[in-house]
């Protein structure tokens, strides 16, 4: 049986599990608060990421939905309030004046034999209910988005697709999930684009 938690819902060493499995790297839901040039994140010591991410889970600092079956995790998404966030401002994704009310969606990732099964459409459609239940107003996302991009259209709207999938970069969730989920382009940037949904409307995407 699958079903989708907020992480409050899991043990500790249920997403520490989740995030030990080689194909999750080695970033533990840190690269978001280290703000540095990204060569020295690169050498930075993953028992030491692991470390920090165990405290904050044990005091309840992080937060966000993950996919268990089971009792293991084999998806999860991060979420934070936007203004405790100083990287997005560092890398210019957030506003420059932020209403400190709107969270951000940091991080997408699913176990590597469980993609494609629409898992991170579950983990974002969960976010969504969650956000809302909290009152949250609005969220937006970050995906990444290759250099081959096309062109917006002529009302600005988001197009179906960035072009050739970038697999590697997609710790952020792809664009064209956020696009079926109801996510509007708000900013483009030369490596990632700002999505955002308003919570606030009733109105649920197609399917």
């Amino acid at each position: 049986m699958l079903w989708i938690e907020s992480v409050d819902a899991i043990k500790p060493k249920q997403l520490l599990d989740f995030f030990d499995r080689p194909d999750q790297g080695f970033c533990y839901c840190q690269y978001w608060h280290v703000r540095c040039d990204q060569e020295r994140w690169l050498a930075g010591d993953p028992a030491q990421n692991r470390d920090i991410c165990a405290r904050q889970l044990e005091n309840r600092e992080l937060h966000g939905m993950a996919a268990v079956e089971s009792d293991r995790v084999i998806g999860w998404l991060r979420m934070a309030p936007t203004v405790k966030i100083p990287k997005l401002y560092d890398q210019q994704l957030a506003p420059l004046r932020p209403d400190g009310k709107e969270w951000s969606v940091l991080c997408l990732v699913v176990a590597e034999e469980r993609r494609g099964q629409g898992l991170g459409r579950s983990l974002v459609g969960g976010a969504v209910n969650w956000l809302r239940f909290n009152k949250v107003p609005a969220v937006k996302a970050y995906p990444r988005v290759p250099v081959a991009a096309l062109p917006p259209g002529p009302d600005g709207e988001c197009p179906e697709g960035p072009g050739p999938r970038d697999a590697a970069g997609e710790w952020t969730g792809p664009l064209s999930l956020y696009v079926r989920m109801g996510f509007r382009l708000v900013r483009r940037g030369p490596q990632r684009w700002t999505v955002a949904r308003n919570l606030q409307s009733l109105t649920t995407p197609p399917g």
